[in-house]
């Protein structure tokens, strides 16, 4: 006998087929509109090679200055001597950063950048690939399909998803500078797979968590997914971890990664333009742009626009926590977390979009659960909105006309993705409800 159930006037199998239709309608055509038609000039009507990135040479800047020089100068006798506010060191990042940065020295600087591109495209496969695995163990496996058809329909959601984002603006625009990010979310992806298939390793779960901290510092909103499981037994291993990572190059680099740290932070050094798409920059695009505007206070507006997504987050977070902890809540979670992560720092510049691609698969799977599992017309469309997005997310700032610069700015597609996320959070407060005994009872919510 199928697995698959007729329900209503249509099966589960043609909902499935479907949804995966419309995942590559939707990719193909970003494609085809963010990579393809920009090649045809309609003024001129030749075939050209359009800009979409701020190209600066040598290729690989943050790389080269956030990586290489910055071990180079800190492994042979410096220190941070206050960051940036007197230039006597490029980097912004914990002291961590440099260890990362040791390896390439053993090549020259070129030759280190090629490598460390591969490092890059290694990793974001690598971290499309632990969103699938994790979406397929927790989100597919008691739907009733049969193990083939989870496997096949969470690796189509993978190379679609992959696809997008090898030939996404974000990803070619991180390739050109050298970034990093995709790097410190793979260590707290990691994190998040450990906690789920070993939960009672706290300092693994701790050790890999603070590593993608110590790289970037945003992933550290991801304490409150290990405060969820382990409670009160996580503060002694993260706080004594944390220290050790701070002070690895001395108490003086410490201090001079805080005086950093704290410069950069503040509203004289924020790049507004359209490619930061930070609630900060946001703020400032609205005030330059609008006149009635300009009178209020760039701090207002910087507070509205950040508040917005944090006032989100708590939402999804209020009906996450106050459920019993289950696999699924620390995916949702993780999912929700992650567009924060790109709004709320001063600065995040438009090749961070990278990090959005696994939150966007565990969304994408979880609404392909929700259509498998019921037949609602409102599931299909917003699957259609998240393929709207990505078109926005995937294309450069340098397609759009002057006129259209809020369409460029990453901001309003980064918290409308968000939202999305939250809805189905709230709306489907049944799937938070599965864990391996419950599914090993052979337990199917209906949602």
């Amino acid at each position: 006998m199928s697995p698959w159930k007729v329900v209503g006037k249509v099966d589960q199998k043609s909902r499935v087929y479907l949804s995966l239709v419309i995942l590559v309608i939707g990719i193909g055509g970003i494609y085809i509109i963010n990579n393809t038609l920009p090649l045809i000039d309609t003024q001129t009507w030749v075939y050209r090679n359009p800009v979409i990135i701020p190209a600066y040479s040598p290729v690989g800047g943050d790389f080269r200055e956030g990586l290489y020089k910055s071990a180079e100068i800190l492994f042979f006798g410096a220190h941070y001597s206050g960051g940036l506010i007197d230039r006597l060191y490029p980097s912004i990042y914990p002291p961590l950063v440099n260890y990362l940065g040791l390896p390439f020295i053993l090549f020259n600087e070129n030759t280190a950048y090629l490598i460390f591109i591969g490092l890059l495209v290694l990793i974001n496969i690598l971290s499309l690939l632990l969103a699938v695995f994790m979406t397929r163990r927790y989100w597919f496996v008691d739907l009733g399909i049969g193990e083939v058809f989870e496997v096949l329909i969470s690796f189509f959601i993978f190379f679609t998803l992959l696809f997008f984002t090898l030939s996404s603006y974000p990803f070619l625009f991180s390739i050109e500078r050298g970034n990093y990010d995709i790097i410190a979310i793979f260590f707290a992806f990691l994190s998040v797979f450990w906690l789920l298939k070993h939960p009672n390793h706290i300092w693994v779960h701790v050790i890999l968590l603070s590593i993608a901290t110590h790289l970037k510092i945003y992933p550290a909103i991801l304490f409150t997914v290990l405060f969820y499981k382990h409670r009160s037994k996580v503060i002694v291993p993260a706080v004594l971890v944390n220290l050790v990572f701070l002070f690895l190059l001395g108490s003086q680099n410490a201090w001079g990664f805080f005086q950093g740290i704290t410069y950069t932070a503040g509203t004289d050094h924020v790049l507004t333009w359209v490619g930061n798409h930070s609630a900060i920059s946001f703020a400032r695009l609205i005030l330059n742009n609008f006149q009635t505007v300009q009178p209020y206070s760039l701090f207002l507006f910087w507070g509205i626009f950040s508040l917005i997504p944090i006032i989100f987050w708590l939402v999804a977070a209020k009906n996450i926590f106050f459920q019993k902890y289950s696999e699924c809540n620390a995916l949702l979670m993780v999912m929700v977390s992650i567009p924060l992560m790109n709004i709320i720092p001063s600065i995040s510049h438009d090749y961070k979009l990278v990090i959005l691609n696994p939150a966007i698969i565990f969304l994408i799977a979880l609404i392909i659960r929700k259509i498998i599992i019921n037949s609602n017309l409102a599931d299909f469309i917003q699957l259609e909105l998240v393929m709207i997005i990505l078109l926005f997310i995937g294309r450069s700032y340098y397609l759009f006309s002057p006129s259209l610069l809020f369409f460029g700015n990453k901001y309003l597609w980064t918290l409308g993705l968000e939202l999305i996320m939250v809805i189905n959070i709230i709306n489907f407060p049944n799937i938070r409800v599965i864990s391996n005994d419950i599914v090993t009872k052979g337990y199917s919510p209906k949602l």
